[in-house]
């Protein structure tokens, strides 16, 4: 039975990989920072070691004995825009992971979790696709910055024989703890009174996760592979939320320079509280473009999924529901 480390197991996207990993007949090691507990649900299904993408030492020890590799550890965080750590975890540590691979010799193949904010953003009529690498400068935030420098190395790596694919994810959400989940908890609080005017593409995490899987005998060496599934604007996705969860979605929208208003705004305002904001400039760039890409590359050669979104809010709500998410509406 062939053995898969998945660095980042404890996290939201790696904990549904870990899982699809044994459904699909894998043995599935888990690497998790040190410190840190495996999934509950996970513990007695999978084996786990603690290891961290800067500890050389760690990450030889982690890929001993595996056939494939998974690298979704990353620091996702938008916030702080400028960040040393963010750099090191997400270049740094995919550079040091790829080194311990190499010196295995025995890893068949590499699969590194990038994102969709490595290409050119598209608009409905003219979707991003894989084709358009964003070679610029155009954020400056060291999450999105360090992604696709990450991304820039493996490939580079590729063209030498290193045997990775890059699969890049759209905004994943589902059941479980995920930033992307807070719209449909603000929505159901009434704590989001307006709608901003771009669009974006979003994925059901469970259908991202059976790609990346699939992707270890499935694709090509040297390919990117964007998993994405619905392209909506923001007035479309909530109200599909409003119908699922049964609230009357907000129907003003706001002018892109107000948006990026409230971003400069949450930004000072962090000065002051010492806090992350809740909305940053990063962040309000986003909701104002138009972030629609195509995945047809991934259906057809990945065999990615495209669970219905109003199914995919539907089990969300569920789940954030029971967990205790939603409060009193």
């Amino acid at each position: 039975m062939e053995k898969v480390l998945v660095t980042g197991a404890g996290g939201f996207l790696g904990k549904y990989i870990m899982k699809d990993l044994l459904k699909k007949g894998y043995k599935a090691r888990g690497m998790i920072e040190p410190g840190h507990k495996p999934p509950k649900e996970l513990v007695n299904k999978a084996e786990f070691v603690e290891g961290d993408v800067l500890d050389k030492d760690s990450l030889k020890k982690a890929v001993k004995g595996c056939q494939y590799v998974i690298h979704s550890a990353a620091i996702t965080s938008l916030w702080p825009r400028k960040s040393e750590k963010i750099e090191k975890v997400n270049y740094q540590g995919t550079k040091n992971l790829i080194e311990a691979v190499k010196e295995n010799r025995k890893i068949k193949r590499f699969v590194h979790i990038g994102t969709v904010s490595s290409f050119v953003c598209g608009t409905k009529q003219d979707t991003g696709n894989e084709k358009n690498i964003a070679d610029s400068n155009d954020y400056e935030n060291s999450y999105i910055l360090s992604k696709r420098k990450a991304q820039k190395l493996i490939l580079k790596e590729t063209k030498k024989g290193f045997p990775a694919v890059v699969c890049n994810p759209s905004a994943i959400f589902g059941p479980g703890k995920c930033a992307n989940n807070e719209i449909i908890e603000f929505l159901y609080n009434k704590k989001l009174p307006i709608c901003p005017k771009g669009t974006r593409n979003f994925i059901y995490v469970g259908d991202a996760s059976k790609a990346i899987v699939n992707s270890l005998k499935k694709g090509r060496i040297g390919e990117c592979y964007i998993l994405g599934n619905a392209n909506l604007t923001y007035q479309e996705y909530f109200k599909i939320i409003g119908k699922e969860i049964g609230v009357q979605p907000p129907k003003m929208l706001v002018p892109k320079i107000l948006v990026r208003a409230i971003g400069n705004f949450g930004e000072l305002s962090s000065i002051i509280t010492k806090k992350q904001p809740k909305i940053d400039s990063t962040f309000t760039r986003i909701l104002n473009k138009g972030m629609c890409f195509s995945s047809e590359k991934a259906i057809k050669e990945l065999d990615l999924p495209q669970t219905p979104i109003r199914k995919s809010v539907k089990e969300t709500f569920k789940w954030m529901q029971k967990e205790g998410y939603m409060g009193e509406k």
